[in-house]
């Protein structure tokens, strides 16, 4: 077993970024945040951008409940039009507090965490059970009651060594038909894993949500675009930064967030021939 500080003994800040969650956002922070409710010291910081409904109020009123800061960006979406960028930008200011406020230097652990409902089955053996993993993670990240789903995020040399969303347009620039094109770029990678199976170190994963030694983001940031403009998974590119300085990243089987969403519905949804 690793020698990881004890969940006792360690402080943490549980942070996300949200648009347009107001029904849901109350839901969400209070599941995660009994989660991880073992842990010495727990914080929330949460930056919001762009949202149309009370997202905003929904926060405020969260305040009452959580040890929450929110930072809100106003509207973004005119001078960034790029989701993936935009989301870049909200992850990277997130970085830029942490590591510059006084009030975050002596954190263990950063959690992060969606906040648009996938994380409604986590609970705190799930959490315990990463603490109790043999294998000495610098980061981890959750597995679902069901198919994994988020394949973008996901980097693995044998299950997903590509950007899928890549894959996919190559395979459709090439006359493949579209939904046979989405079931080999996408849908066919989003496995199920046995919450018994031992960790799946990957070069990059999220599902949802992850928990990484506070020190992994001293050297590393989000990008949402590559050097062509071209939309690229914000959590890769942070991932690359901290695996190219030695960081070691898995998924925990057993660290169940969730089961089946939206993303993963559509694996018996889409036809198996064109």
């Amino acid at each position: 077993m690793s020698s990881r500080i004890k969940i006792s003994d360690a402080k943490i800040l549980i942070v996300g970024v949200t648009r347009n969650c107001e029904k849901i956002i109350e839901s969400e922070v209070l599941k995660i945040d009994s989660a991880f409710g073992d842990f010495k010291e727990k914080q929330w910081l949460i930056v919001e951008s762009d949202s149309d409904d009370g997202t905003l109020h929904a926060l405020d009123l969260l305040k009452n409940k959580v040890n929450l800061r929110v930072i809100s960006l106003g509207r973004l979406r005119g001078e960034i039009p790029n989701r993936s960028y935009r989301l870049a930008f909200c992850r990277n200011h997130y970085l830029q507090v942490i590591n510059t406020d006084d009030a975050y230097k002596a954190l263990d652990f950063v959690v992060i965490a969606d906040l648009d409902g996938v994380n409604q089955a986590i609970g705190k053996d799930a959490v315990i059970s990463c603490w109790n993993s043999d294998v000495d993670w610098d980061a981890c990240f959750a597995n679902q009651n069901g198919p994994y789903y988020d394949i973008w995020a996901l980097r693995h040399p044998s299950w997903s060594p590509n950007d899928c969303w890549t894959n996919y347009h190559f395979l459709r620039a090439h006359n493949v038909a579209e939904n046979v094109a989405l079931l080999s770029a996408v849908y066919s990678r989003m496995i199920s894993i046995d919450s018994n199976r031992p960790p799946i170190r990957v070069e990059s994963a999220f599902g949802g949500l992850g928990i990484y030694k506070r020190s992994l983001f001293l050297n590393a940031s989000y990008q949402g675009e590559d050097a062509y403009g071209k939309e690229v998974c914000e959590h890769v590119t942070l991932h690359k930064a901290m695996t190219s300085n030695g960081a070691k990243l898995f998924i925990i089987p057993s660290f169940i967030n969730g089961g089946w969403n939206e993303h993963s519905e559509r694996l018996v949804t889409t036809p198996l021939t064109g």
